[in-house]
């Protein structure tokens, strides 16, 4: 099966969402999710302020204050990851934007874009996705070919070839 498709930004930005979707859902934890650090630490500190409102003369001005800072350091940390995403997000030039070639059978995957040529066997496929418009063949945690399902003229063929590809090579 041979597809070309052209991928853009958005596409990486869809790609990404799912990784980090993808890795807090690994974890075990409820806790391990920046807004669930956040709101633990909230009714930690709610608790903190009941406890010492029985004991001695609480100032409700200073523990708002005293809040409203450490929302502000939160909100800016949470921009600072928006921005961090936005350095490291791919370029136009780069290898990610652009067209891409595949030749997928039952060897495995070759692709080919501008400046590069591989080649993957089924066997380093971890596992196939499909996720908000994307068909995702995972290679590693966070490494993956994307395959907008806008540019595939019958995804759910598609599919069921890599799928059986996949599963055949086993």
């Amino acid at each position: 099966m041979e597809i070309e498709i052209t991928l853009i930004r958005e596409d990486w930005k869809k790609f990404h969402s799912f990784i980090e979707k993808d890795i807090l859902r690994s974890k075990s934890r409820k806790t391990s999710s920046h807004l669930g650090q956040f709101v633990i630490w909230v009714l930690l500190g709610v608790a903190f302020m009941a406890v010492f409102q029985q004991l001695s003369h609480f100032h409700w001005p200073t523990a708002v204050s005293v809040a409203a800072v450490f929302a502000i350091i939160f909100g800016l940390f949470i921009y600072e990851l928006n921005k961090l995403k936005q350095l490291y997000a791919p370029s136009d030039a780069g290898p990610f934007v652009g067209a891409h070639r595949f030749n997928i059978n039952e060897e495995g995957i070759y692709s080919q874009g501008d400046g590069y040529r591989g080649f993957h066997s089924w066997s380093v496929v971890k596992r196939i996705v499909r996720n908000n418009g994307m068909v995702l063949m995972m290679i590693d945690t966070a490494y993956g070919y994307v395959f907008p399902e806008s540019h595939l003229d019958n995804p759910e063929q598609f599919i069921q070839y890599i799928t059986e590809c996949s599963n055949n090579a086993w």
